[in-house]
């Protein structure tokens, strides 16, 4: 997908833009492992409440390892720019993601995922953070393939 966001600020001292977006897939399905890759560009909002530009890749590789079990391990990386503020640093993320999935039902399953998440601010602040993160996702799809 291709095409262009125009971007409408409230700020009378920054002027309106229009930037290009982007997102390119590519899904490989083998006998045993599904494998994505993505390379993306959109805008997002920050939690400063300032625009910004998002540029991602991603890679995931997933597997059935049973009738009722499946596993994936995946990578991100990705970097923002302020749009608006030019006092806003960029930031760089890289994302490191692990999890399994259980099929109680054809139906329902529960998920376990595993993130980890390296946060650099920029080479002139010299901070970084890491972050950990545990979800476990209940899910319910009345049509789901895998139920037909």
């Amino acid at each position: 997908m291709i095409g262009a966001e125009d971007i409408d600020f409230v700020s009378s001292t920054v002027e309106d833009s229009t930037e290009f977006v982007a997102d390119f897939s590519v899904v490989r399905r083998l006998e045993t492992i599904n494998v994505l890759a993505r390379v993306r560009r959109h805008v997002t909002a920050s939690g400063t409440s300032i625009p910004t530009m998002r540029n991602s890749f991603d890679l995931i590789f997933n597997r059935r390892l049973s009738e009722k079990i499946t596993a994936s391990v995946g990578a991100r990386a990705y970097q923002t720019e302020a749009l608006s503020d030019s006092s806003v640093k960029g930031r760089s993320y890289i994302q490191l993601s692990g999890q399994v999935g259980w099929y109680f039902t054809p139906t329902f399953f529960g998920e376990l995922r595993l993130t980890h998440t390296i946060n650099d601010r920029g080479l002139l602040l010299g901070e970084s953070a890491d972050s950990n993160r545990i979800n476990l996702w209940l899910v319910y799809r009345p049509n789901s393939p895998i139920a037909r």
